[in-house]
């Protein structure tokens, strides 16, 4: 990608744009198609919006929709995952054979220990648990990068960055802030999942230290 300082941020932000844009136009969709109390009433409304305009049909034009979007999801989600797997057994955290490579350069090791872990989870149908828990992962990642972005910026002021934040420290302060009271809520909602994907990455990290701290001794 030529001139990547400008380009990322700019395709960034482009990205973060249309997508708003795509969700308002859903939403203004379905205030269209039904009712607020329709809508609220309904656990799937955007089938039932779609079922309003084709008919009987519509049903089966949301279900195609929803497998396709599914898939890529799917398909993206495990690329990463491995991928992450891969580049943690690399730098000595998971075990050595997960850094192993075929030599399409495809970590297949990594790649087939991620899909049992996924199927594993996903077979005992706990799927409402599950997401909670990965929202609150997800959150947990947000604010993570916030504060690794303030500390960073202490401990190397002079480093080179081609792309800098503009007024910075507020817009991680602000994430920092947003996801904290997005937190706060997913506590109130569903404590105990929430809370079990808090204290997971806690323990992880406490385990990885413990054994880090052991290869260290001479």
């Amino acid at each position: 990608m030529p001139a990547p300082e400008k380009n990322l941020a700019r395709a960034t932000f482009i990205g973060i744009a249309e997508m708003t844009g795509l969700y308002v136009l859903v939403n203004a969709g379905l205030l269209h198609a039904l009712t607020v109390e329709q809508i609220a009433a309904s656990n799937l409304p955007v089938a039932d919006a779609v079922e309003t305009v084709l008919g009987p049909r519509g049903g089966m034009v949301t279900t195609a929709f929803a497998m396709i979007s599914v898939a890529a999801i799917a398909n993206l989600v495990v690329m990463s995952v491995a991928r992450i797997a891969f580049g943690m057994a690399r730098s000595g955290i998971l075990p050595a054979f997960l850094a192993r490579v075929v030599p399409s350069g495809t970590p297949r090791a990594a790649l087939l220990v991620s899909v049992v872990i996924a199927g594993a989870l996903a077979s005992t149908g706990a799927y409402i648990p599950l997401m909670a828990i990965g929202a609150t992962f997800a959150i947990l990642i947000n604010i993570a990068v916030d504060l690794a972005a303030l500390g960073l910026r202490r401990s190397e002021p002079g480093l080179a960055r081609p792309y800098r934040m503009p007024f910075f420290p507020l817009p991680p302060l602000a994430g920092i802030a947003i996801n904290l009271v997005i937190l706060i809520a997913l506590v109130r909602e569903d404590p105990a999942n929430t809370l079990v994907g808090i204290v997971t990455p806690f323990v992880a990290a406490l385990v990885y230290l413990a054994i880090d701290r052991l290869r260290s001794r001479p």
